[in-house]
């Protein structure tokens, strides 16, 4: 689930893990009803991992990083998904 939370100069976005039993679970299944699953065409993928690469490389050494392992949360098999 995403959360919006207003911030000093733009609004926040906040991503909320949904486990087997949370008070969101009975929301993502009545939202799996309702999408259209697709996928990605493999040559646009490509293109735009080629793009996004350097961007993701500096996401994943900040997840890494100390100040970054705070917004980690790890889910088990047992969460349902």
């Amino acid at each position: 689930m995403t959360q919006v939370k207003m911030g000093g100069w733009r609004a926040r976005m906040a991503f909320i893990p949904v486990t087997r039993g949370s008070e969101y679970w009975t929301k993502v299944e009545g939202y799996k009803s309702e999408l259209k699953f697709i996928a990605a065409k493999e040559e646009m993928l490509l293109q735009w991992e080629a793009k996004e690469k350097g961007n993701t490389q500096e996401v994943i050494a900040f997840l890494n990083s100390p100040e970054g392992r705070q917004y980690i949360v790890n889910l088990s098999k047992d969460d349902g998904r």
